[in-house]
C-alpha cells in the first residue's frame, strides 16, 4: 500500500517538475514586428529584439550578419548587427539555450512608409485600373507590402500589427493604391533593379495631421488648434498605435498623403506638418530623413469656407521651408468632383518622381 501509494506521489510530481521546466524553457520570442517576407533597411545597423529568460544568452544570426547579447532582468533583449547591402532572401535565426526561434524570406533593401488618411487608404481594388494592376501584380520582383493594423492608442505601443506578403492577385487589391503605384514606378527604375523595396502603409481615413504627431511634439500648440479625428481619435493617437512600434528600425523614407481633415483651418497646417516630419526623423534616429508629402488634388468645393488651394499652399510652403523634403503635385490628376479620387496611378507616380530625384 505505501510503496503503491509513493509510486503514484512520485509519477505526480515528475510530471509537474516536468511541466515547470518547459514552461520556463518556452521564454524565447521574436518582436512580432519581425515576420517571414518583411523587408530591412539596407546600408544601415540592423535592430533585433524580443524576450528570453532573464539573463540567458541570446545569439543572433542573419546573413553574414552575427550578435551576441543577454537577456535584462526583465527578459528583454535587443541586438544590433551590422548594416548589409541590398540583397536576399534570407533567414533571420535566434538561439538561447536549447530554444531556436526563426523568420524567412527576408530582403534587404529601401523600405519607404505611407502615411495619411483615406485617400492613401483608399486600396488597389478601389482604384481606377487596380483590379487589372492587381492581376499583373506578381511581376514586381523582389518587391514586398505590409499594412499595420488600424488602431489608435493614449500611449506609444511598442509593437503592432503588421503582415508582410509579396505582391499577387490575392494580396495587392487590398493594399494601399497610392502605395502600390509608388513601388511599382520605382521597380521599373534601372538604378534600383537590384535593390529590394518594401512599402509599409500605416494609414487611417478621417485622421487629422495631429493625431500623426507625438505628444510632446505638440506641446508648443494652442490646445485649440489641435482637433479630434474621426470616430474622435485624439492628438497623438495614431502616432502611438501605428508609428511609434515602427521606428526601432530604420526606413529609406516617408510619402505622407494628408490634409483634407485640416482644410478648415489652413493657417496652421505649416506648423502641423513640420512638426510630424521633425518629429518623425528624430524618432527614427534619421536627421535627414527624406520626406515627400503628396499634395492636395482639385476639389471644386470648399471645407469649412475654404478652397483646398489653401491646404495645398500650405503643404507647398512646407515643402519649400523644411529641409529634405519633396512635394508631388496633386493637381490635374482628377476632375475635382470626387473627395476620393479613384485616380491614383499619377499620383504615386509623381511621388516615385520625388523619390527618384532627391533620395
Amino acid at each position: 500500500m505505501n510503496a503503491r501509494r509513493f509510486i503514484v506521489v512520485s509519477t505526480v510530481g515528475i510530471i509537474a517538475a516536468f511541466n515547470a521546466v518547459s514552461a520556463q524553457a518556452a521564454t524565447l520570442k521574436l518582436s512580432p514586428l519581425f515576420a517571414d517576407h518583411m523587408v530591412v533597411q539596407r546600408d544601415r545597423s540592423i535592430r533585433v529584439w524580443g524576450q528570453a529568460a532573464p539573463g540567458a544568452s541570446v545569439e543572433v544570426k542573419f546573413s553574414t550578419a552575427h550578435g551576441e547579447v543577454k537577456a535584462n532582468q526583465d527578459g528583454a533583449w535587443e541586438a544590433t548587427l551590422e548594416k548589409l547591402p541590398a540583397g536576399g532572401p534570407y533567414d533571420l535565426q535566434v538561439k538561447s539555450a536549447s530554444e531556436t526561434t526563426e523568420i524567412h524570406d527576408i530582403l534587404v533593401g529601401d523600405v519607404w512608409l505611407c502615411s495619411g488618411q483615406s485617400n492613401m487608404q483608399m486600396t488597389l481594388k478601389e482604384s481606377l485600373g487596380g483590379p487589372v494592376a492587381a492581376q499583373a501584380s506578381g511581376t514586381l520582383k523582389n518587391v514586398r507590402i505590409a499594412t499595420v493594423g488600424r488602431k489608435a492608442s493614449d500611449k506609444p505601443e511598442t509593437t503592432c500589427e503588421i503582415r508582410w506578403r509579396a505582391p499577387s492577385p490575392e494580396t495587392s487589391g487590398d493594399f494601399s493604391a497610392v502605395g502600390y503605384y509608388f513601388v511599382a514606378a520605382l521597380r521599373v527604375d534601372k538604378s534600383l533593379e537590384n535593390v529590394p523595396i518594401g512599402v509599409i502603409d500605416s494609414s487611417f481615413g478621417g485622421s487629422m495631421c495631429e493625431a500623426w504627431i507625438p505628444q510632446d511634439a505638440l506641446t508648443g500648440f494652442d490646445p485649440s488648434v489641435l482637433r479630434l479625428s474621426l470616430f474622435g481619435t485624439k492628438p497623438s493617437g495614431y502616432y502611438n498605435a501605428m508609428i511609434a512600434p515602427l521606428t526601432r528600425n530604420p526606413i529609406k523614407g516617408a510619402v505622407w498623403y494628408q490634409g483634407e481633415g485640416n482644410t478648415g483651418q489652413p493657417r496652421h497646417y505649416p506648423s502641423l506638418l513640420t512638426a510630424l516630419i521633425l518629429s518623425w526623423r528624430e524618432r527614427f534616429a534619421t536627421p535627414e530623413l527624406p520626406f515627400i508629402v503628396i499634395q492636395l488634388p482639385d476639389w471644386v468645393f470648399s471645407s469649412d469656407g475654404y478652397s483646398w488651394a489653401w491646404l495645398r499652399g500650405a503643404q507647398a510652403s512646407v515643402a519649400k521651408q523644411v529641409p529634405h523634403t519633396s512635394l508631388a503635385v496633386g493637381i490635374e490628376t482628377t476632375d475635382g468632383y470626387n473627395l476620393h479620387p479613384k485616380e491614383k496611378t499619377e499620383l504615386g507616380r509623381r511621388a516615385a518622381l520625388c523619390a527618384l530625384r532627391d533620395v
